[in-house]
Protein backbone atom coordinates (compact mmCIF):
# COMPACT_ATOMS: atom_id res chain seq x y z
CA UNK A 1 0.00 0.00 0.00
CA UNK A 2 1.26 3.45 -0.93
CA UNK A 3 1.91 5.77 2.05
CA UNK A 4 -0.49 8.72 2.21
CA UNK A 5 0.52 12.22 1.33
CA UNK A 6 1.67 14.45 4.17
CA UNK A 7 0.85 18.16 4.23
CA UNK A 8 3.32 20.26 6.21
CA UNK A 9 2.09 23.71 7.21
CA UNK A 10 4.91 25.90 8.50
CA UNK A 11 5.94 29.51 7.93
CA UNK A 12 9.61 28.78 8.68
CA UNK A 13 11.33 27.65 5.44
CA UNK A 14 14.15 25.94 7.33
CA UNK A 15 11.79 23.82 9.48
CA UNK A 16 9.66 23.08 6.44
CA UNK A 17 12.66 21.86 4.44
CA UNK A 18 14.02 19.75 7.32
CA UNK A 19 10.73 18.01 8.00
CA UNK A 20 10.04 17.50 4.29
CA UNK A 21 13.49 15.93 3.76
CA UNK A 22 12.97 13.47 6.63
CA UNK A 23 9.53 12.46 5.35
CA UNK A 24 10.64 12.18 1.74
CA UNK A 25 13.50 9.95 2.86
CA UNK A 26 10.82 7.87 4.64
CA UNK A 27 9.11 7.55 1.22
CA UNK A 28 6.20 9.89 1.91
CA UNK A 29 4.85 12.27 -0.70
CA UNK A 30 5.08 15.72 0.85
CA UNK A 31 3.06 18.85 0.12
CA UNK A 32 4.02 22.17 1.71
CA UNK A 33 2.09 25.27 2.69
CA UNK A 34 3.41 28.40 4.36
CA UNK A 35 0.01 29.74 5.51
CA UNK A 36 -3.32 28.35 6.71
CA UNK A 37 -5.40 29.55 3.71
CA UNK A 38 -2.96 27.82 1.35
CA UNK A 39 -3.16 24.65 3.47
CA UNK A 40 -6.97 24.79 3.42
CA UNK A 41 -6.91 24.91 -0.40
CA UNK A 42 -4.64 21.86 -0.54
CA UNK A 43 -6.91 19.99 1.89
CA UNK A 44 -9.93 20.78 -0.28
CA UNK A 45 -8.13 19.61 -3.43
CA UNK A 46 -7.28 16.30 -1.74
CA UNK A 47 -10.69 15.99 -0.01
CA UNK A 48 -8.96 15.78 3.37
CA UNK A 49 -7.20 12.53 2.51
CA UNK A 50 -3.89 13.70 3.93
CA UNK A 51 -1.86 13.53 7.10
CA UNK A 52 -1.33 17.07 8.43
CA UNK A 53 1.66 18.42 10.36
CA UNK A 54 1.04 22.04 11.25
CA UNK A 55 2.85 24.79 13.05
CA UNK A 56 0.86 25.93 16.08
CA UNK A 57 0.99 29.65 15.35
CA UNK A 58 1.80 31.60 12.19
CA UNK A 59 2.05 35.33 12.63
CA UNK A 60 -1.33 36.48 13.92
CA UNK A 61 -3.06 33.28 12.83
CA UNK A 62 -3.91 30.65 15.40
CA UNK A 63 -3.50 26.95 14.72
CA UNK A 64 -6.33 26.06 17.10
CA UNK A 65 -8.82 27.76 14.77
CA UNK A 66 -7.27 26.06 11.73
CA UNK A 67 -7.59 22.71 13.54
CA UNK A 68 -11.24 23.39 14.43
CA UNK A 69 -12.13 24.43 10.86
CA UNK A 70 -10.27 21.47 9.37
CA UNK A 71 -11.79 18.82 11.64
CA UNK A 72 -15.26 20.26 11.06
CA UNK A 73 -14.83 19.46 7.35
CA UNK A 74 -12.70 16.31 7.71
CA UNK A 75 -13.31 14.70 11.12
CA UNK A 76 -11.27 11.61 10.18
CA UNK A 77 -8.13 13.57 9.34
CA UNK A 78 -5.08 12.94 11.57
CA UNK A 79 -3.77 16.38 12.54
CA UNK A 80 -0.46 16.85 14.37
CA UNK A 81 0.86 20.14 15.69
CA UNK A 82 4.55 20.97 15.74
CA UNK A 83 5.98 23.78 17.85
CA UNK A 84 9.31 24.86 19.32
CA UNK A 85 8.31 25.81 22.85
CA UNK A 86 4.56 25.42 23.20
CA UNK A 87 2.91 26.37 26.48
CA UNK A 88 1.59 23.22 28.15
CA UNK A 89 -1.97 24.56 28.16
CA UNK A 90 -1.80 25.18 24.41
CA UNK A 91 -0.60 21.63 23.72
CA UNK A 92 -3.25 20.11 25.97
CA UNK A 93 -5.93 22.33 24.46
CA UNK A 94 -5.00 21.18 20.96
CA UNK A 95 -5.22 17.53 21.99
CA UNK A 96 -8.60 18.11 23.69
CA UNK A 97 -9.77 19.86 20.54
CA UNK A 98 -8.99 16.79 18.41
CA UNK A 99 -5.34 17.01 17.39
CA UNK A 100 -3.96 13.50 16.97
CA UNK A 101 -0.46 14.31 18.22
CA UNK A 102 1.77 17.19 19.31
CA UNK A 103 5.49 17.23 18.54
CA UNK A 104 8.09 19.58 19.94
CA UNK A 105 10.73 20.96 17.57
CA UNK A 106 13.40 19.98 16.95
CA UNK A 107 11.84 16.53 16.65
CA UNK A 108 14.18 13.56 16.18
CA UNK A 109 13.64 11.90 12.76
CA UNK A 110 12.64 8.53 14.26
CA UNK A 111 9.94 10.14 16.41
CA UNK A 112 8.66 12.20 13.47
CA UNK A 113 8.47 9.13 11.24
CA UNK A 114 6.77 7.10 13.97
CA UNK A 115 4.16 9.81 14.55
CA UNK A 116 3.45 10.14 10.83
CA UNK A 117 3.22 6.34 10.45
CA UNK A 118 0.64 6.23 13.27
CA UNK A 119 -1.27 9.08 11.64
CA UNK A 120 -1.15 7.30 8.27
CA UNK A 121 -2.53 4.15 9.88
CA UNK A 122 -5.37 6.15 11.47
CA UNK A 123 -6.20 7.76 8.12
CA UNK A 124 -6.14 4.42 6.33
CA UNK A 125 -8.51 2.86 8.87
CA UNK A 126 -10.87 5.84 8.70
CA UNK A 127 -10.97 5.73 4.90
CA UNK A 128 -11.51 1.95 4.90
CA UNK A 129 -14.40 2.35 7.36
CA UNK A 130 -15.86 5.11 5.17
CA UNK A 131 -15.66 2.81 2.13
CA UNK A 132 -17.47 -0.01 3.95
CA UNK A 133 -20.27 2.29 5.11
Amino acid sequence: MKPPTVLIVDSNPRDLAKIAAILEEGRYTVLQATAYPEAAEILTRHRGRLVVLSELKMGNENGHQFLKDTLKKYPFLPFTFIATSPPLESALGALRQGAYDFLRLPVPPDILLHSVARSAQKLSLALETEKQE
